[in-house]
């Protein structure tokens, strides 16, 4: 992107301050923004935006996106003490158009679906956030060296659930100057 992604402005607001406005519609407990230790912009902001967020880091910066998740989860299982009955969203933080409503009708499936996870979905295809059980955390462990957090659904036995909203930001990450236009678009057209 030429910049540090996470700090573009999208709509008047970082990427990384849309992505932690997912959550706007829900009460959060607690939740770990895990980042680099070298990147005290991205810090201050996630510091400034208070509780719930806490911002994470490592002895070493984390090395793929299984290794940042592991961390975020750690801090949770120290600070938190989830029992198997809590759930847990992972969002990647570039996904800076997901409105509030998601994360609401996400909690609000967990009534009436089974014990281990919920994707959103938008003309068929998964997206995110992702809420699942804690419970899911005691697999990690079990993903063999190489895979990500998707091995779990694919091989681990964990079944996801899919709940089918018109919500099109659940699809879109910010990897490309052409994205960043797709978020643009979006931005202006529904997301507040």
């Amino acid at each position: 992107m030429g910049q540090p992604k996470l700090l573009m402005n999208v709509g008047g607001q970082t990427v990384i301050e849309r992505t932690l406005g997912s959550f706007s519609g829900v009460s959060l407990t607690g939740a770990a923004v895990v980042g680099r230790r070298a990147d005290p912009a991205l810090q201050q902001i996630v510091q400034d935006a208070g509780p719930p967020f806490d911002w994470v880091t490592g002895d070493v910066d984390p090395a793929d996106m299984l290794a940042s998740i592991r961390l975020g989860v750690g801090h949770l299982r120290e600070r938190y003490h989830p029992s198997a009955r809590d759930w847990f969203f992972l969002l990647p933080a570039d996904y800076p158009v997901i409105h509030g409503e998601v994360a609401t009708a996400l909690v609000a499936a967990t009534r009436t679906t089974g014990p281990m996870g919920i994707a959103p979905t938008y003309g068929g295809k998964r997206g995110h956030p992702v809420l699942l059980s804690w419970s899911v955390t005691d697999h990690f462990d079990d993903i063999p060296q190489g895979q990500g957090l998707n091995w779990l659904t694919r091989e681990g036995g964990v079944v996801m659930t899919e709940l089918p909203l018109h919500a099109p930001g659940i699809l879109q990450d910010l990897d490309t100057p052409a994205d960043f236009d797709a978020i643009s678009r979006l931005t202006g057209s529904w997301c507040g």
